[in-house]
């Protein structure tokens, strides 16, 4: 099993992607959400992709949520961008949702269930 989680950003082509990581570090989550927003576009994809593979098989799932990022971080949960994520039809920021509401909404929720929806629904 691997996973990978990326953000996208309209506003740099789509950049970091799952780069990200070295962004956080390099600049923080409120210095990409400057970023974006000097770029006049705060547009985010929160991404993540999973490969399953057994001796049978390789399964990829995908899961995506879209939202965009504010400029000053807000809660105490989660960890990387969440501060500064706030996903659509939402307001609050990934870190001021509780876990099972980011679970239900946010993209690495996304992605294990549709993982599990292809593992129990095929044969090996």
């Amino acid at each position: 099993m691997v996973e990978e989680t990326g953000l996208a950003l309209p506003a740099l082509g789509d950049f970091p992607g799952p780069l990200v990581k070295w962004m956080l570090e390099a600049i923080g989550a409120q210095g990409i959400a400057r970023t974006v927003h000097a770029l006049g576009d705060p547009r985010a994809v929160a991404q993540c992709a999973l490969l399953y593979r057994d001796a049978a098989r390789s399964v990829i799932a995908r899961g995506e949520t879209r939202g965009h990022l504010v400029l000053e971080p807000r809660g105490e949960g989660g960890f990387g961008w969440d501060p500064v994520f706030v996903p659509e039809e939402r307001r609050e920021t990934y870190a001021e949702l509780r876990p099972e509401e980011k679970d239900a909404l946010g993209h690495r929720g996304r992605a294990w269930r549709a993982l599990r929806a292809v593992l129990t629904t095929s044969d090996p």
